[in-house]
């Protein structure tokens, strides 16, 4: 597929985000997923899995994701090791730091109880093949994914104070046209993506995350929030971070769907940075579907999110 689509459209920590969310919370993507590790990883089908971003490895590096295995002990049984790679090539050692990892947990574990599965469009597998080759004795090494999984177009935002109608209409139709152009692209590649997402029969998941596992998830997100506001808008959300720490993720959350827009939100508003509020990570999955928010609180977040502009 052409991955200049994918170019200027997904970012690397975009898609780290997106294969968490749709892991835990879509079993047809699990099926796709898991289907694509066919004969290169076995997982008891009686244990707990579990999914991590970021997690720290014992060489001191970090996996993009990982997906864990858990027995009723908490021992880890088996385990995946996922790599996103959109535009960025591998760091120095970090091929082969992959391969020793695989081979340190096949020793753990069992040789077909832990693989490694690099994520990338069609145009970077070529560049990556070099360093893919360096885990050519890792059994386990597959490429899971010839392309990015999804596809973000930009649109613009409309202005809910002060716009005029000229000026609020090109927004509307310059929107229109952007979804337009993804809507032909997606005709234009049906056949592309009905092959990639035709899926193997893989063995069924471990059970779904209970309430008590969904609220410490759910809490993680939260405070993802808080650092991506730093990092990304240049904003510290103090007052946040204080109701985080006394009241939790899911209170927290409650608390401000339950009123006003918070100053936070404004001012994440004025940056541009909408998509690190509360409101758009609960009209997510798992979030959306699940018990932890009300159908009225669901609401309350999509109107506030529209009438201020913003489109996901």
């Amino acid at each position: 597929m052409d991955s200049e689509v994918f170019r200027d459209r997904v970012r690397e920590r975009d898609l780290d985000n997106f294969l968490v969310e749709e892991l835990q919370a879509s079993e047809p993507f699990r099926t796709w997923f898991l289907g694509r590790l066919a004969g290169k990883i076995r997982w008891p089908n009686d244990a707990e899995a579990r999914l991590r971003k970021s997690p720290p490895r014992g060489d001191g590096r970090q996996t993009d994701v990982e997906l864990g295995w858990f027995d009723a002990s908490d021992t880890l049984r088996a385990c995946v090791l996922i790599e996103s790679k959109i535009t960025a090539d591998f760091q120095p050692g970090q091929a082969e730091a992959y391969g020793v990892e695989a081979r340190r947990l096949r020793q753990t574990l069992g040789d077909a109880e832990a693989c490694c599965v690099l994520v990338a469009p069609a145009g970077r597998l070529a560049a990556l093949r070099e360093a893919s080759a360096l885990l050519k004795d890792c059994p386990g090494y597959i490429v899971a994914g010839a392309k990015s999984l999804f596809v973000r177009i930009d649109t613009p935002a409309l202005d809910p104070i002060g716009a005029t109608f000229q000026v609020q209409r090109d927004k509307v139709a310059a929107g229109l046209r952007a979804v337009d152009g993804l809507a032909r692209w997606f005709e234009a590649h049906k056949d592309d993506l009905a092959r990639l997402l035709a899926a193997a029969e893989p063995q069924p998941l471990a059970k779904p995350l209970d309430l008590a596992r969904l609220e410490r998830a759910f809490d993680g997100a939260m405070r993802d929030l808080a650092v991506r506001s730093v990092r990304d808008f240049d904003y510290s959300p103090r007052l946040f971070m204080n109701m985080l720490d006394q009241r939790g993720g899911r209170a927290t959350a409650h608390a401000l769907l339950a009123g006003k827009p918070s100053d936070g939100f404004f001012a994440l508003w004025e940056k541009g940075g909408l998509e690190v509020t509360v409101e758009a990570l609960v009209v997510k999955e798992p979030w959306r579907s699940s018990t932890l928010f009300s159908a009225d609180e669901i609401g309350v977040a999509e109107r506030r999110l529209r009438e201020f502009g913003y489109t996901g």
